[in-house]
């Protein structure tokens, strides 16, 4: 009788927990970054916002405080190229085109 409960509760989905969605990891990764960059640590934050960027592109903060971090750690190669990543996606973003138009000088 145990065995037939727990199948059934199984195959109702109730004997695990759901594993979370990619927009929910993205968030949660993406508050671990804001946390860091906020503690001015530019590499941890820089590689939490990488992830968040590749899990969900469309988060212009998550790429402009990547920039940033990158710019920071004196990474402006990479500062640059990540706005370029970003300007393809939104190529109207006139803050970011401003942004690395101060990097490349």
């Amino acid at each position: 009788m145990r065995r037939a409960a727990a199948v059934l509760l199984l195959a109702a989905g109730c004997g695990r927990p759901a594993a979370p969605s990619v927009e929910e990891l993205a968030l949660e990764r993406l508050a671990e970054a804001d946390a860091h960059f906020e503690r001015r640590q530019w590499a941890e934050a820089a590689a939490a916002y990488e992830e968040v960027v590749r899990r969900r592109d469309l988060i212009r903060d998550a790429w402009l405080r990547l920039a940033t971090a990158y710019a920071e750690m004196g990474e402006r190669g990479k500062a640059v190229g990540t706005l370029d990543r970003w300007l393809r996606i939104d190529p109207t973003d006139e803050e970011a085109r401003a942004r690395r138009e101060a990097l490349v000088k």
